[in-house]
């Protein structure tokens, strides 16, 4: 699942403008948890994207600090 999830996100980037991406991030974020995402797959997909680890972050928990120091300040 982490991968299809983190595929549907760069393809969905492409299409949604800056300034909207948290918003998109948000709904996409909450729709694959009622789908049933597991956690790690949340995690997994928001690496490496300061928008999806904010809302991850937001919405789940906080990520475990290896994650939040590498992405700290972006």
């Amino acid at each position: 699942m982490k991968e299809l999830s983190h595929m549907v996100w760069k393809v969905l980037v492409e299409y949604i403008s800056a300034k909207d991406r948290q918003s998109a991030a948000y709904h996409l974020v909450n729709e694959l948890i009622d789908a049933g995402i597991e956690d790690d797959d949340l995690y997994e997909m928001a690496k490496g994207n300061p928008i999806l680890i904010h809302v991850v972050n937001e919405i789940v928990g906080e990520f475990e600090d290896e994650f939040e120091d590498e992405y700290e300040g972006q």
